[in-house]
């Protein structure tokens, strides 16, 4: 289970204009030169001679279509920590995430904290989350104390036992180019997590630019 969310996507009319530099072809460009900065409503439309030739870039190869690094997306995302794993294997993401280890306390530990569809009605499931419960408790009654060993006791068996399901939240920032590697490379994963993720790209303006599809 994932959510993505403010999803804000800039920088064609520079991308278009950079891959136009390598042509020395810019009197072939047929896309307004003008273009709202909210390029995410789809107010304007690139032009045919251009998303021709993106299209031949990206189909050639990345090194080719380098000009789709240009193409900067922003969006939140809350997933959990067994899918930020895989996602931290491309590199030209960054994220600013919720600290796990500085907000752990902040707020009861509850099931909805936790991606774990396919543990509905699981006894253990339901024990450790109770368990991640009380230790909270626990920490907040040694908080009142202003007991700091015991803080740091209770703070600690909450980080050993946190499951991966544990959902945690992230700004990131990233490009078409890297989007497109991960729709083509996580295509079939068995995390839903994955499909979910490509389903997301799939509504994304021009985005043909990264599956390589034009129907």
């Amino acid at each position: 289970m994932i959510k993505i969310e403010k999803v804000a996507v800039y920088g064609f009319n520079e991308a278009i204009r950079g891959m136009r530099n390598s042509w020395n072809s810019h009197d072939k460009s047929d896309t307004p030169s003008a273009m709202s900065d909210d390029e995410a409503t789809g107010d304007w439309e690139i032009g045919e001679n251009d998303k021709e030739l993106i299209m031949r870039l990206v189909r050639a190869g990345d090194a080719h279509a380098k000009c789709m690094r240009m193409v900067t997306v922003w969006f939140d995302l809350t997933a959990p920590i067994y899918f930020w794993k895989h996602l931290d294997t491309y590199k030209h993401v960054v994220k600013c995430s919720e600290s796990v280890m500085h907000t752990i306390t902040s707020k009861p530990i509850t099931k909805e904290d936790f991606s774990i569809d396919h543990f509905t009605g699981n006894n253990i499931t339901e024990f450790v989350i109770q368990m991640l419960y009380n230790y909270r408790l626990a920490y907040e009654d040694a908080k009142k104390e202003n007991d700091t060993e015991k803080m740091k006791h209770w703070w600690y068996k909450i980080i050993e036992l946190l499951p991966q399901s544990y959902m945690q939240k992230a700004t990131i920032c990233t490009n078409y180019q890297t989007l497109r590697n991960i729709y083509l490379q996580r295509k079939g994963h068995r995390l839903d997590e994955w499909q979910q993720f490509r389903e997301w790209i799939e509504g994304l303006p021009y985005s043909e630019f990264i599956t390589g599809r034009t129907e």
